[in-house]
């Protein structure tokens, strides 16, 4: 609430306008996005505006009269609404508060990833916080979770609430699976919780797996005799066998094979031909060993077809991502753009002269000038001036005809009556120092105020004294 003083004055006494200073609008009421605004203020006096709340950042605080201010905040992240103040005054008692609300996000998860061992679980507890109504969905294919709900809530309150999940075992011993459980706030706010299940551990017959095929066909075979024994004999065999190959270790990059057949000849008689009393026996055993394909496995893997699904989850997610990150770099390079215009004015009033004299020299005359400068509402005279009166002083002392005319100036702000006065009693600080300090004689001296002064573009640069010394 607005404060009124009656009867105004600043500390050299002066009575100045009643101080008239309001927020244009009662309340801001914000969203969660960080965002810049632009808050508009009427007064009749200079004023300045200060929050103590660490999510706002003020990036003006000043003005001269009516006008506005900019302001940034931050994204909240809380569930809950977030509150602070701004307060803008001109002195002591003149002041004026405005009320920032911005919203929260409404619901969170209170952990984002969860992992279970192959064996699953029979419940797995998924606490979160919400302010609003809520859904929830899993990604596809996962039929391997089922979720119980949590007890019901109440909109526009803190309620602390969790879902229940229960997760089937998982016997694949190559990969384990991932899950995507997406809680959906009726305010459009989606958090996500990852879930992991490990792969099946390895036991002792998975160290020792067993693959076998048929192989069966017709071939030539031939037998090669000693000389004495017969005749080489060549004839159509047919050939009934399998492969047993018996992986060895978790890489299996080593494996045992084993082949057993059973050989036919097929020359003789056709009661001979099927005969296994005929017939021969064969096995053949080796080790083998498997280097490492391109995925760094030693063994073909299936590759699991991915989740269209969880990949346009993922995209949304990045692309949110990187437009969060261009509007961080546009506020970042407003604020860069406004330090520059800051840090140029803070170097253009370094460099601007604190004293402006003016020496002109004929044959018969020499005046000079020096200029004294006032802060606002002040009339008396700041130690970093003094050297300038100090300087009108040493030249009348050196030079006992000189004399001196003292005009005093004020800036705009004000009434007419009040600006007279300020003009005038500026005149006469500079004048009584000059009688009192440094001893010159009044008589030397003429002082008089000039009301609002127009020799400088900038309004504050015209709380000045202009001392001209004539000889």
């Amino acid at each position: 609430m607005q404060r009124r003083l009656q009867d105004f004055t600043d500390d050299t006494g002066m009575t100045l306008p009643e101080p008239d200073l309001k927020f244009v609008d009662e309340a801001l009421n914000l969203p969660l996005d960080e965002k810049e605004y632009t808050v508009d203020i009427e007064s009749n006096l200079p004023w300045r505006v200060k929050t103590s709340a660490a999510w706002i950042d003020l990036l003006t605080s000043n003005g001269l009269k009516s006008g506005s201010f900019k302001m940034s905040v931050t994204k909240n992240t809380d569930v809950a609404s977030r509150e602070a103040e701004i307060s803008a005054w001109i002195v002591e008692g003149a002041e004026t508060k405005l009320k920032v609300v911005q919203e929260g996000i409404g619901i969170a998860l209170k952990k984002r990833t969860l992992k279970v061992g192959a064996k699953g679980s029979e419940e797995e507890v998924i606490p979160f916080v919400t302010m609003v109504a809520y859904t929830y969905e899993l990604s596809e294919g996962c039929d391997w979770i089922r979720i119980t709900d949590g007890e019901p809530i109440t909109p526009g309150v803190v309620n602390e609430s969790e879902l229940k999940l229960k997760i089937d075992p998982y016997k694949d011993v190559e990969d384990g699976r991932t899950a995507y459980l997406y809680l959906k706030g009726s305010n459009g706010v989606t958090d996500m919780l990852t879930i992991t299940q490990d792969k099946k551990p390895l036991e002792d017959i998975d160290y020792l797996r067993m693959f076998y095929e048929g192989a069966n066909g017709f071939g030539w075979g031939h037998d090669f005799m000693n000389s004495g024994s017969g005749y080489d004999r060549s004839y159509m065999v047919s050939r009934f066998g399998a492969s047993f190959n018996f992986n060895l270790g978790e890489k299996k990059a080593w494996a045992v094979n084993v082949r057993p057949a059973i050989v036919y000849r097929m020359d003789g008689d056709r009661a001979q031909q099927l005969n296994v009393n005929k017939s021969k026996i064969e096995i053949l055993a080796g080790v083998t060993y498997r280097f490492a394909s391109s995925n760094g496995k030693h063994y073909m893997t299936i590759q699991k077809p991915y989740n269209q699904a969880e990949v346009n989850s993922l995209n949304e997610t990045i692309n949110a991502l990187r437009a969060e990150n261009a509007r961080k770099d546009e506020a970042l390079g407003a604020k860069d753009a406004e330090n520059a215009r800051l840090e140029k004015e803070l170097t253009d009033l370094r460099n601007a002269p604190k004293q402006v004299e003016t020496i002109i020299q004929n044959t018969h005359s020499k005046s000079l000038e020096s200029v004294i400068t006032f802060r606002q509402g002040k009339t008396t005279i700041s130690t970093d001036q003094v050297p300038n009166v100090e300087r009108i002083a040493t030249y009348m002392k050196n030079n006992p005809k000189s004399t001196v005319s003292i005009k005093g100036y004020a800036s705009p702000e004000g009434s007419a009556e009040v600006n007279a006065r300020v003009a005038k009693q500026r005149a006469e600080a500079v004048k009584n120092m000059l009688i009192s300090k440094y001893k010159i004689s009044a008589s030397r001296i003429t002082a008089e105020g000039q009301g609002v002064g127009s020799m400088f573009s900038e309004p504050d640069w015209n709380r000045v004294s202009i001392c001209t010394i004539e000889d």
